[in-house]
């Protein structure tokens, strides 16, 4: 999606779960959208990556997926990927995945060729209008729930911008090793995943 202002719209712990609970029961949306959302809500990565997400960037034995320099927005000026823990949720949503082509979520018309993201904006956009209660916001905004979350959760700042791969600035971070904080990425992630299932439990 293009770059444009910032946005600050997080849902809070209630409508989380409302959200969780809305995706598992709205009709309207087929289970390969809704996987999407679920990947974003379960990773806090940027749309584009979760959307164009390549079968070839998945390592199962792993449990990692490894997005190339090209995918990813910093990419162009840092050269580098981004190695993103699976945890045990994400890596169960990825292997129901039907293969039918080089992407996870392939287009209609060519399944080499990823959905586009502006379908899932509409199809969100579609359930929210049904579900009233739960606050309007597009697919680029769950990842600043993530964030808020983790950072509820004490994920320490540097860990969760690790995960995001948000652009690293000092001297020591030019040089640094996608794979680096690797473990401490993925207990982020998985306390992460913990939290969200036990909201979602406890409506």
């Amino acid at each position: 999606p293009p770059t444009g202002t910032p946005h600050d719209r997080a849902l809070n712990i209630e409508q989380l779960g409302e959200f969780w609970s809305a995706l598992n029961d709205y009709q309207g949306m087929g289970e390969h959208m809704k996987d999407i959302i679920r990947l974003l809500l379960l990773t806090g990565q940027r749309v584009q990556e979760i959307v164009g997400l390549q079968w070839q960037e998945i390592d199962l034995k792993e449990n990692t997926i490894d997005i190339p320099p090209e995918r990813i927005k910093t990419g162009k000026i840092t050269l580098r990927g981004h190695v993103v823990p699976l945890t045990p949720l994400v890596k169960e949503i990825l292997i129901r995945q039907t293969k039918l082509g080089t992407h996870v979520f392939a287009g209609k018309s060519d399944a080499n060729k990823p959905i586009n993201w502006q379908s899932l904006t509409t199809a969100l956009a579609r359930l929210l209008k049904e579900y009233s209660m739960i606050p309007k916001f597009s697919p680029r905004d769950i990842r600043s729930t993530v964030k808020t979350h983790m950072a509820r959760i004490k994920v320490m700042k540097e860990i969760r911008d690790r995960i995001q791969n948000h652009a690293l600035t000092d001297v020591a971070d030019k040089h640094y090793d996608r794979y680096d904080y690797l473990d401490e990425k993925r207990k982020g992630l998985e306390d992460w995943e913990k939290e969200l299932k036990s909201i979602v439990n406890h409506l």
